[in-house]
C-alpha cells in the first residue's frame, strides 16, 4: 500500500538550553558569581601542550561534576 503526503507540511521547533533554563535559576546565579577560570591554572600540569587528543574543556567538566554533585545525579 503506498502512502500520499499531499499537503502535509513538516513543523520544527528550536530549542536551546538558554530558553529551557530560567533566568533566576540557581546555576545561572552561580555561573555569575563564580569565576572557573582559575580551573585551567590548576591542571595545567596534567596536560600534554604539544602531544596527544585534544580535551574535553576542562571547565566544561568541572561544571559537569558540580551539578551532579548539588542535585544529586549519580
Amino acid at each position: 500500500m503506498m502512502t500520499r503526503t499531499d499537503n502535509k507540511q513538516m513543523k520544527f521547533h528550536l530549542v536551546t538550553i538558554e530558553n529551557l533554563v530560567p533566568e533566576d535559576h540557581f546555576l545561572r546565579k552561580l555561573d555569575r558569581l563564580v569565576d572557573f577560570s582559575f580551573i585551567y591554572e590548576e591542571i595545567a600540569g596534567c596536560y600534554c601542550q604539544n602531544n596527544g587528543r585534544p580535551c574535553v574543556d576542562p571547565v566544561i567538566l568541572m561544571k559537569y561534576l558540580l551539578i551532579g554533585f548539588l542535585f544529586g545525579i549519580e
